[in-house]
């Protein structure tokens, strides 16, 4: 209905404290609606009502006592309240209930690193890993572990993965081209991109000095706001501004890799 609608699109626009009132209304009519129950809550936590998001995922178990999902997600709002050993307890519900799980496996994993307990952590995430093959989100939260402890190789290796979960923002499906891996440079086109925000680009960008001493011609896709400084430090590097690229507003100049 239409008030289902206006709390969707306020979701959309984070504008979480409308949006969970909006929800509330609904969940007082169609109490038994588990996908209404699980937006109001997730608006709640987005607006740090934990004890009513705790409340509302309470609601939507006493309809689907078992849903993996619901518990889940009702563990995670324990935890960003701050009641970890309530968080724990519940991933481990659900874990006794369906063993290869990988939400709560992974979530279990961030609730045991909170508690100092890295070993038992890493464990997790691979165990996730070994039971869910091909979950990105596993492989990405692994690699972040692996690489908090040094173990670079084998976490960069993991680190490949995050291209592959559905919610990143990355550029790297957006270019038709090779990734850069140590080939001669000269007289290539480079095409430069980063995952991190500002200061990852500029980290970047102290290192293109030496792409171009190579005899690379360089092409940068930069946030909009630092296209101006770095128009100015690179007068005769390609600079585009990501924001064009998402929107498909530019053509991107014909390159030979991607890094």
């Amino acid at each position: 209905g239409p008030r289902h609608n206006l709390a969707k699109m306020l979701c959309k626009l984070a504008r979480w404290d409308e949006a969970a009132t909006h929800f509330a209304i609904l969940t007082d009519t169609a109490g038994n609606d588990v996908d209404i129950l699980m937006n109001c809550a997730r608006a709640q936590v987005k607006s740090k009502k934990y004890n009513d998001a705790i409340s509302t995922y309470k609601k939507a178990l006493e309809v689907h006592p078992s849903a993996d999902a619901v518990q889940t997600e009702l563990a995670e709002a324990f935890l960003k309240k701050g009641d970890i050993r309530r968080a724990e307890e519940t991933y481990t519900t659900v874990l006794a209930r369906t063993p290869a799980y990988a939400p709560a496996l992974i979530n279990l994993s961030v609730t045991r690193d909170i508690q100092g307990r890295m070993d038992e952590a890493l464990d997790l995430l691979k165990e996730a890993t070994r039971k869910n093959p091909n979950n990105a989100t596993a492989h990405t939260h692994l690699a972040l572990a692996l690489l908090a402890r040094e173990q670079l190789t084998e976490g960069w290796a993991e680190y490949i993965w995050r291209f592959r979960q559905t919610d990143t923002s990355t550029l790297h499906d957006r270019f038709d081209v090779p990734f850069w891996e140590g080939e001669p440079l000269k007289n290539r086109r480079l095409l430069i991109w980063t995952e991190q925000g500002p200061g990852d680009e500029i980290l970047i960008c102290s290192m293109v000095p030496d792409v171009i001493r190579r005899g690379a011609k360089c092409s940068i896709v930069c946030t909009g706001r630092l296209t101006t400084l770095l128009k100015r430090s690179f007068p005769n590097v390609d600079i585009i501004p990501r924001e064009h690229v998402v929107a498909g507003k530019v053509k991107i100049p014909r390159v030979d890799f991607q890094a």
